[in-house]
């Protein structure tokens, strides 16, 4: 009878141990994940300017604030205002509500994102959506949201887009709708 009690508390001391230790790693695991997910750096009020190979000034980002994640090199800007350069010369304005550059290469922005030319050659019209990726190195846009464009004359709406920043050549994705007053000024 003893040694059954005996193998019983052994027992469950030898599982209380077990646990012990599991919890222990748990919690190391769980610390470690909370550690990487913290931004090494903050900044309110960034102006960040971007350069070419070619030492042309190619973006340029002001942000309320911006948290750098060393875990994945992503910067998370809260209110960004971009200008994407073609040369010298400034092409595109984009703003929204939040957005999140991973590895300097894809610009991801979220809520109330508008785009507007920046070259009169391109025309006075807006852009807008609620979600957009940006492919940096290759300037191409991308959503899966709608997408409403808007000129004086001119709504344009539509579910997707693809749209090449550079040439300008947009493709649209599904349910494309128009409306144009040739009298409206």
């Amino acid at each position: 009878m003893r040694r059954r009690y005996i193998v019983t508390i052994i027992t469950a001391l030898v599982v209380a141990a077990y646990l012990t230790l599991d919890e222990e790693q748990d919690n190391k695991n769980i610390a470690l994940e909370a550690i990487q997910s913290e931004p090494d750096y903050l900044i309110k009020g960034l102006s960040l300017e971007n350069y070419a190979g070619n030492g042309e000034l190619s973006q340029e980002i002001i942000s309320a604030s911006a948290s750098h994640f060393p875990h994945n090199n992503s910067v998370v800007f809260e209110k960004p205002r971009i200008i994407l350069r073609q040369g010298s010369l400034p092409q595109w304005g984009i703003t929204s509500n939040s957005g999140k550059l991973i590895e300097d290469k894809t610009l991801t922005l979220s809520g109330n994102i508008q785009v507007v030319p920046m070259q009169k050659s391109a025309g006075e019209f807006s852009l807008s959506t609620e979600s957009l990726n940006i492919d940096l190195e290759k300037q191409i846009a991308d959503t899966d949201l709608k997408v409403t464009i808007e000129s004086d004359n001119t709504k344009l709406t539509a579910i997707g887009m693809n749209m090449d920043m550079v040439s300008q050549i947009t493709l649209f994705k599904s349910q494309v709708r128009g409306l144009h007053n040739p009298n409206a000024q």
